[in-house]
């Protein structure tokens, strides 16, 4: 199965050609590595797309399987329905309404 060729910008081009030459050590400057960090910050807070932002925004939730009995369950989507709420929130709240 082939590769998918990776298509570089004009700027991650610049990039590669300052490592290849040895000169990117004398551009590493703080104002430098700030924009990098605050790059990166954008491409993870991002997914999707072609233009840099473009793409749906990452969600603030992770995904978790939960194994319920039948009882429990049924009982969680009755709260969620009567609520008008998802199952998921019914069970988060829960979860924090929980003491350590």
């Amino acid at each position: 199965m082939a590769r998918k060729k990776i298509v570089l910008t004009k700027e991650e081009k610049e990039i590669e050609a300052l490592i290849a030459s040895g000169k990117l050590k004398s551009i590493q400057t703080p104002k430098s590595k700030r924009e990098i960090m605050e790059a990166a910050a954008r491409a993870l807070a991002r997914h999707g797309g072609k233009r840099p932002g473009a793409g749906r925004p990452a969600r603030s939730y992770v995904r978790a399987n939960v194994l319920l009995t039948p009882l429990a369950k049924a009982k969680a989507e009755r709260i969620a329905a009567k609520r008008g709420v998802s199952l998921s929130s019914v069970i988060e709240d829960a979860v924090v309404a929980l003491r350590d």
